[in-house]
């Protein structure tokens, strides 16, 4: 049984640094190639996949030519990371991490 609990520990522990680390990412991200998608034409297609474009959320292009992007809010980022990074603080995360499992409290 404690071996059982031992391994689930370090499943959450990987778990709670992926979290932290892809939330420390996305509050770096830029948003020049968000910039760049929006003025992309077809040829330059294949060019996509070299973009970073984590920190986008929607992009939009009408038809007369407005462009519309709309980025995470890195604020907000900031502070979750700074939230969830703090040990005494390790309970909220564990209470996100069970809602996105569909744990019961």
């Amino acid at each position: 049984m404690g071996e059982h609990r031992d391994e689930v520990e370090g499943e959450w522990t990987m778990e709670r640094q992926k979290i932290i680390s892809d939330l420390r990412r996305l509050a770096n991200s830029k948003s020049n190639d968000a910039v760049k998608l929006a003025y992309f034409t077809q040829e330059d297609a294949d060019r996509i996949d070299d973009l970073d474009l984590r920190g986008l959320v929607e992009l939009r292009r009408s038809g007369n030519g407005t462009v519309e992007i709309k980025l995470i809010d890195r604020l907000k980022a900031l502070e979750l990371l700074d939230r969830l990074s703090q040990r005494e603080d390790d309970q909220a995360l564990d209470t996100f991490l069970d809602g996105l499992r569909g744990d019961e409290p």
